[in-house]
């Protein structure tokens, strides 16, 4: 991981963790991010507070002049400082990143026993991702459904093995976003591939068949409908936040379309449908990627392809020198139609970002069965770490940067010194930041933040062309 990182950073070096200005996305928001505020505002539909303080707090983050935190060598005395984050939820590369990293490790060493786990992922119709997007609570109705629909058949199984009392658990993830940014909302689900009996012994279930993962799907889709039958007029009633996101969004699916660029990279490959798989009703549910009970490293990669943000700094490119400016968005993998890239004024890119911001204290990671909090011998069915250290010293800056990349950031770099690097102060205030990064000679002024900028209307009417 150590070299990976390395070679990245060799890659991209005007990418410094150090200095984000650098960026695509930092390079979108400093130029527009005003102006597509206040052009909310003028089409009477401003974005919800908790939207614009996590853009505009996404310029500040790792930014040393808007804050570091102060590290020294109890050796040396040689002096560092980390930029600060913005602990962004909704899109933000390094917060969202740090988050993905923590948690799945978290699931790996002190939540997930060591069983065979399945992922289970569930998508559904494109007329009501829309409105699942802004009903979190008929989200998290639809999760339960899943789950009880997908447990049962572990359930049932174990029972006809002869467990006595079966009990079994999932970890879930909402994810609101596709590959394009756009809003996306689907279920991401790792179960126990099994269950537990009342002697904590686990039956591990056969693989699915196709056609118990469509009578699974039948259910599914059966209990939702009725929900969604019960929940009637409700689900298209949106309150202003609610209203002012969606009508931002629906713009920004209405302007520039997709374009393709590069060769057709999906000539000469046979793409097979998946065996475990189930269509009905638009409903989509796949049950196809199975972990086994020792394999730690693969199941912390599914968790993090689970957690992952849906933005990354190096399949963005910003072009300020067309019109208006344009947003190249890589997708991940080629659409069927063979389709690589998307384009994007920086208004729509900007709407679909402020899209993607959860509500504050809107869960967006849900447990089930044993896993869930207080679930009944949940202590005694839970992995076991044999790590001595806690979960806050775990999650740490240093401690994920070292599990994850191999690097150990808090030993000291100068030549013959074996000391460590101790936190000494968090800095806030912008002139005691400013004074010691011009001490360290590492003082930069921030790039300043474009104004709100007239519409074109009023602007031609001021010259009078």
């Amino acid at each position: 991981m150590g070299d990976l990182f390395q070679s990245a950073r060799r890659r991209y070096p005007d990418l410094s963790p150090r200095d984000p200005t650098g960026s695509a996305l930092h390079a979108v928001l400093r130029e527009h991010l005003e102006t597509f505020v206040a052009e909310r505002e003028r089409a009477d539909a401003p974005l919800p507070r908790f939207v614009t303080d996590e853009l505009r707090g996404a310029l500040d983050c790792g930014v040393l002049a808007k804050g570091c935190a102060h590290f020294r060598c109890e050796g040396c005395g040689l002096d560092r400082v980390v930029a600060l984050s913005c602990k962004g939820r909704g899109f933000c590369p390094r917060c969202c990143g740090r988050q993905m990293n923590e948690t799945a490790r978290h699931l790996t060493e002190r939540v997930f026993p060591e069983v065979r786990t399945r992922q289970w992922v569930l998508s559904f119709p494109f007329q009501l991702r829309w409105a699942l997007a802004f009903h979190h609570d008929l989200v998290k109705a639809l999760a339960r459904i899943t789950y009880e629909e997908i447990d049962r058949r572990y359930r049932r199984l174990a029972r006809e093995a002869g467990v006595r009392t079966p009990r079994g658990g999932a970890f879930f993830v909402i994810q609101r976003f596709g590959s394009d940014l756009r809003l996306n909302v689907h279920l991401h689900a790792l179960f126990l591939d099994g269950a537990f009996g009342s002697e904590r012994a686990f039956f591990t279930a056969p693989a699915p068949s196709p056609s118990e993962v469509e009578q699974i799907l039948a259910r599914i889709v059966a209990r939702a409908e009725k929900l969604l039958e019960k929940r009637g007029d409700a689900l298209h009633d949106l309150d202003d936040e609610q209203r002012s996101l969606a009508q931002a969004h629906a713009e920004a699916i209405t302007s520039r379309g997709t374009t393709k660029h590069g060769p057709d990279e999906l000539d000469g490959q046979v793409i097979l449908p998946t065996r475990r798989k189930a269509r009905l009703s638009d409903f989509d549910l796949d049950a196809e990627v199975a972990v086994a009970a020792h394999d730690a490293e693969r199941r912390e990669a599914l968790l993090r392809y689970f957690l992952r943000p849906p933005l990354s700094h190096d399949r963005l490119r910003y072009l300020p020198s067309q019109a208006g400016g344009a947003v190249i968005l890589q997708l991940k993998k080629p659409w069927q139609d063979r389709t690589t890239h998307v384009e994007l004024t920086p208004q729509a890119f900007l709407a679909r970002l402020a899209s993607l911001v959860p509500r504050p204290k809107k869960n967006t990671s849900l447990y089930y069965g044993v896993l869930a909090a207080h679930a009944k011998d949940r202590k005694k069915i839970v992995r076991k770490t044999e790590r001595k250290t806690a979960r806050k010293e775990d999650s740490s800056w240093a401690a994920l940067m070292k599990h994850s990349f191999g690097l150990d950031v808090l030993g000291c770099r100068t030549a013959g010194c074996k000391g460590r690097l101790t936190l000494v102060s968090v800095i806030f205030d912008h002139a005691e930041v400013k004074r010691l990064l011009q001490h360290l000679r590492l003082f930069s002024a921030p790039i300043p933040v474009r104004p709100a900028r007239d519409p074109p209307e009023l602007w031609t009417e001021a010259y009078d062309f």
